[in-house]
């Protein structure tokens, strides 16, 4: 069965083939956030159950929303303090700043090979373009077409195919 495109989250456990749940230590949670921000935005934090605040809580950046779900939930209060006293250890911090300036910079480098890539394509394509004006241009000065071929280094039957020539 789809996911509901509404939803925030889906828990999944392993089951038998009857649908028994062969343990309820293992489960699986796949979180759509783009949904939990839209119904947090829509509805109003208070309208999150306790999973959905509990998600929340771990991609909101603002302070004071942030403060609101540690005053409600004990779960979320721990949670923040545990990421602050791990963000507070300058060895921690300066790991995970590391690792975020590595991946940024790894980011930068696939993106400007692939701008390279699509650049590099552009101009072999506008290159094309430009030796076929060439062609045609010639032709229409009668030069010869073995004399174009030579030229444009390229076989008289493509130079032809150029001209729409049989």
């Amino acid at each position: 069965m789809p996911p509901d495109k509404a939803k925030t989250y889906y828990i999944y456990y392993l089951k038998e083939e009857d649908g028994t749940v062969l343990t309820d230590a293992i489960i699986i949670i796949n979180i759509y956030i783009p949904n939990l921000r839209k119904k947090c935005y829509t509805l109003g934090i208070e309208e999150l159950d306790e999973i959905e605040k509990f998600i929340y809580a771990q991609i909101e950046e603002d302070n004071d929303k942030l403060d609101s779900l540690m005053r409600e939930m004990k779960i979320v209060k721990e949670y923040v303090s545990d990421a602050t006293s791990l963000t507070n250890n300058d060895d921690d911090l300066k790991f995970n700043y590391d690792r975020e300036l590595a991946t940024r910079e790894e980011l930068q480098y696939v993106w400007e090979e692939k701008a390279f890539d699509r650049g590099l394509k552009q101009g072999i394509e506008q290159a094309k373009q430009e030796k076929i004006v060439m062609i045609k241009a010639m032709y229409t000065k009668d030069i010869s077409i073995e004399d174009i071929a030579s030229i444009a280094e390229l076989d008289v039957s493509k130079i032809k195919e150029i001209l729409g020539i049989k």
